[in-house]
């Protein structure tokens, strides 16, 4: 291959600009990582633009109940640390009441 074409070529092509897409591609290039994003409509356009952005830590029953309670899960830690990375003022810590009836 031309190395004057292969130079510009990215090193890795994420498909779709929603949340998963944008997160990983951020990540890569934090890891130096030459990274391409397509989108078919715009980014965060469809259900990722959309979400409320809410999460709830541990909130999970069943089949998920172990991705809420493991120790390795460090999704919350890393949303918190990239609001601060990007100075973003409307990230904040909400404390939450689940309430949950039986009979």
């Amino acid at each position: 291959m031309d190395t004057k074409i292969s130079k510009r070529l990215p090193s890795v092509v994420v498909v779709g600009g929603g949340i998963m897409g944008a997160s990983t591609a951020m990540y890569l290039s934090k890891r130096k990582t030459k990274v391409t994003v397509i989108e078919r409509f715009k980014v965060a356009g469809c259900a990722s633009g959309k979400a409320g952005g809410f999460l709830a830590r541990g909130w999970g029953n069943g089949p998920t109940d172990q991705l809420h309670r493991c120790e390795i899960w460090k999704s919350f830690d890393m949303h918190k640390q990239l609001a601060k990375d990007l100075e973003l003022k409307s990230f904040r810590k909400l404390p939450t009441l689940s309430v949950s009836t039986t009979g």
